[in-house]
């Protein structure tokens, strides 16, 4: 009787007929060539992906002799990333792309950062049918590939998504590049191309609730958060009537961000005078908040400069990669997401 619960429970919570549930116990026998990992624990994890997008968000697998094997219910496809137990700490993740279905029965795993041979219908997708063109580009993985371009990868998944769009492998790449990069236009027109079948699946519905409610996306005011001033007062983000104004977002200890700062200002300096505008977001945690403003005075940051603590907004916001910008119009709304120096100042010459 507690079993029918369960079964019917799991039913109700995902939309999907009670026959079916039983039909997506998966079942995976696998095998670790590395004998250092012979008595370890593999680590199945979310990696920076939105765990509400999972029913198990990590699966422990111990190991034993080589062998470990995974029995889970699973109602629709996952993707995960791998890390061993004994590395915790010192490893967040590895970025292979680990696709699990009820059709995985094998896992043989070379290495964390090398070879893995997975079987299942989903796997197979990504290896055979999603992993070509990113191959053709050039790049040896989805995350090389929008790291270098991710204009070009964002327009891919939103080809591939109106192609295919009954793939779970589909879905879970838009979700993973929203939970990585937060909003963009391709991302929400990908997710408009599945099927009507896949917009009935939780993993559908939660990712389309928060890309429909995310307040950070092209074509809308950016908000006016509540954010602490160089003086650490709780003050409201302002935006004077410009043309054009660049919204940094940054920290005291980004190398990347600080390498940058000498052009923006340079562009700043050249069009302040000429309807630009740059205000300054940062990121930086409560303990180096006396850096924030060392940096502010030390790299002659001439804008005006806001903090939000511990990046509490900003990361609700999807915002995870530093430095990031948003070019806002002169009504406030956001126009360009990730436009270079020299981008913005073609654009101003106009």
């Amino acid at each position: 009787m507690k079993v029918f619960k369960l079964l019917f429970t799991a039913a109700i919570l995902y939309l999907i007929p009670l026959e079916n549930v039983a039909q997506n116990v998966i079942k995976i026998d696998g095998f670790v060539k590395e004998q250092k990992h012979w008595m370890d624990t593999l680590v199945l994890i979310h990696g920076i992906i939105d765990p509400l997008y999972y029913q198990k968000p990590v699966l422990k697998v111990p190991i034993r002799g080589g062998k470990f094997e995974i029995n889970e219910d699973m109602i629709y496809p996952h993707l995960y990333f791998p890390l061993w137990e004994s590395e915790t700490g010192n490893v967040a993740f590895y970025p292979s792309e680990y696709f699990i279905d009820s059709t995985t029965t094998k896992i043989v795993i070379d290495s964390l950062s090398g070879k893995v041979q997975i079987d299942g219908n989903s796997s197979l997708e990504f290896k055979n049918k999603f992993m070509p063109h990113i191959r053709d580009k050039g790049y040896a993985s989805p995350f090389e590939y929008f790291l270098a371009d991710a204009t070009g990868y964002e327009q891919y998944l939103q080809k591939y998504s109106l192609e295919n769009p009954d793939s779970f492998v589909a879905l879970w790449l838009v979700a993973r590049r929203f939970s990585e990069n937060g909003h963009s236009l391709a991302l929400e027109a990908a997710l408009k191309n599945f099927s009507k079948v896949m917009q009935s699946t939780n993993l559908w519905k939660v990712v389309g609730t928060q890309i429909s409610n995310i307040e950070i996306k092209e074509g809308h005011r950016f908000p006016h958060w509540k954010l602490k001033d160089e003086n650490l007062s709780l003050v409201n983000l302002s935006f004077p009537e410009t043309k054009y104004t660049l919204v940094d977002f940054w920290f005291s200890r980004c190398l990347p961000c600080l390498e940058a700062l000498p052009e923006w200002v340079r562009v700043y300096k050249a069009y302040k005078g000429q309807g630009l505008n740059v205000v300054g977001i940062s990121v930086d945690r409560v303990e180096d908040v006396s850096l924030w403003k060392k940096r502010i005075v030390e790299k002659g940051i001439p804008w005006k400069n806001y903090l939000d603590e511990n990046g509490v907004k900003s990361f609700d916001q999807k915002i995870f990669n530093f430095p990031s910008n948003y070019l806002l119009d002169k009504e406030g709304k956001i126009i360009a997401k990730n436009i270079s120096a020299k981008e913005l100042e073609t654009l101003l010459k106009k």
